[in-house]
């Protein structure tokens, strides 16, 4: 895509110089310098930077629950396995809800246009990510050792607040889902953040 160049007298008495116009594409390329090719200004660097930690962070909001679903079955379960259904809901509620994400904010940025909505999917992500570590486990009571006398009266089963094992597996999918609807939503975003 090359810049419409156009050379005509100025009205003004001031300046001899003709008129240059340069079309926004050429001055955010190129900025008028003459450099190497594999040479990045700083915006370029700046635009690589965020849309690579964008990445790397959608990425690890994917992949990370492998790893925190084993902590749950120690947290949860007492080491022993999840639910099958729940566990495969939770696994695959971020990249379900990914594909959702990627339908939804593709068309809205055609739609509403990019600038609208560019920004929207990234509140989506930080809201669902708190919504995510707000999962309201409980702490389960300590079966009393064999040193100690049992108490008198036996603790409550969970502490206030808390959902069952199961229902706090959904809570953390459910929220997982819309994690990924946000995360989803990023990667149109993103690849028409770079054109």
């Amino acid at each position: 895509m090359s810049a419409t160049v156009r050379s005509e007298p100025r009205p003004s008495a001031l300046s001899d110089r003709p008129t240059t116009y340069k079309s926004n594409l050429e001055e955010y390329e190129r900025e008028g310098d003459v450099r190497l090719p594999f040479l990045l200004s700083y915006r370029e660097v700046k635009l690589l930077g965020i849309a690579g930690v964008g990445f790397f962070l959608d990425a690890y909001d994917l992949f990370i629950i492998n790893p925190v679903a084993t902590m749950l079955q120690y947290r949860l379960y007492g080491g022993k396995d999840l639910p099958p259904g729940l566990e495969g809901f939770i696994k695959a509620g971020a990249n379900i809800g990914s594909v959702i994400g990627q339908f939804a904010f593709g068309y809205s940025a055609d739609y509403f246009g990019r600038k609208a909505v560019y920004g929207k999917e990234l509140m989506l992500i930080i809201f669902a990510t708190i919504g995510t570590i707000c999962d309201p486990t409980g702490k389960p009571p300590s079966p009393p050792s064999q040193c100690q006398r049992p108490p008198r009266s036996p603790p409550p089963p969970l502490t206030l607040g808390a959902l069952s094992p199961s229902g706090s597996l959904i809570w953390l999918a459910v929220w997982r889902i819309i994690l990924g609807i946000g995360i989803g939503g990023d990667y149109p975003m993103v690849g028409l953040l770079r054109r």
